[in-house]
């Protein structure tokens, strides 16, 4: 748990650095930058099933869709739930 949160601690440090670092060289407002890159980098960083992952085209059905086990567990990625904070702290920082 320890690593988990350190990970997540450590992805949105890096996000905000790459934010001051675009904020330094334009003239963009800061919360403007910080909504684009958390959405880009939530984009990058989302490892989930999407619908179409989750079927299965076998022979023995005749090419028809067979729904595949799934597990119970539910799985984030520290950097997908980093990049996830830094998008909702943009819109938290806005509407201050």
């Amino acid at each position: 748990m320890k690593r988990f949160i350190l990970s997540v601690v450590i992805t949105i440090a890096v996000l905000y650095l790459i934010i001051y670092a675009i904020h330094y060289f334009t003239d963009f407002h800061l919360m403007s930058i910080a909504f684009v890159v958390g959405i880009v980098s939530c984009v990058f960083t989302y490892s989930g099933s999407s619908p179409l992952s989750t079927k299965v085209f076998d022979v023995a059905t005749r090419g028809n869709a067979a729904k595949q086990q799934m597990d119970d567990n539910f799985v984030i990625s520290p950097s997908f739930l980093g990049s996830i904070l830094t998008l909702l702290s943009s819109f938290i920082v806005l509407f201050i």
